[in-house]
């Protein structure tokens, strides 16, 4: 596992920030698309999710690999690949964000992403599985309380599903 450098979310599909890509990088990992957007917490980036993920999920379903950056590879390109589980691969938003942080520790979408994120899936499935927690100072997703807890969760059963496969 890797959390600065390019790291493998799912066969054929890398997460990183700009800092980290090159020509050698990209040939040793085989990439053959990339996918890049603006990060401002204001940004809609919820205009992209399907057009994004649909490019993904068609570049992955033809033999290509996909890579997703951003500045540092932790709000905004966390984000499409977290929308691209949810969308393509049924996850609900809750896990899909799990699923990306126990590989890639460091991703904290923005707040003006979560909203986006948290709207989307409220369309798809009437309810969203992700909340955001307030006090007077603050506002935070709920996932970031249980976040070492679900890598912890993870990392035991992917080692257990090594030990038996």
């Amino acid at each position: 596992m890797t959390c600065s450098k390019i790291t493998e979310i799912r066969p054929n599909l890398y997460l990183t920030g700009h800092m980290w890509l090159n020509e050698q990088k990209l040939k040793k990992h085989g990439i053959t698309h990339a996918v890049d957007v603006d990060d401002k917490e204001d940004e809609n980036l919820g205009i992209y999710f399907e057009s994004a993920t649909d490019f993904i999920k068609s570049a992955i379903d033809r033999g290509g690999r996909v890579i997703v950056y951003c500045a540092a590879g932790i709000s905004r390109s966390s984000s499409i690949i977290i929308m691209y589980l949810l969308i393509h691969e049924n996850f609900s938003l809750k896990d899909a964000y799990y699923e990306v942080v126990s590989k890639r520790h460091i991703i904290s979408p923005n707040n003006g992403f979560w909203r986006q994120m948290i709207e989307y899936e409220k369309g798809k499935n009437g309810e969203s599985t992700v909340t955001f927690l307030e006090d007077n100072r603050m506002e935070i997703p709920d996932v970031y309380l249980n976040k070492l807890k679900a890598i912890k969760e993870r990392d035991k059963a992917y080692n257990n599903h090594n030990i038996y496969n």
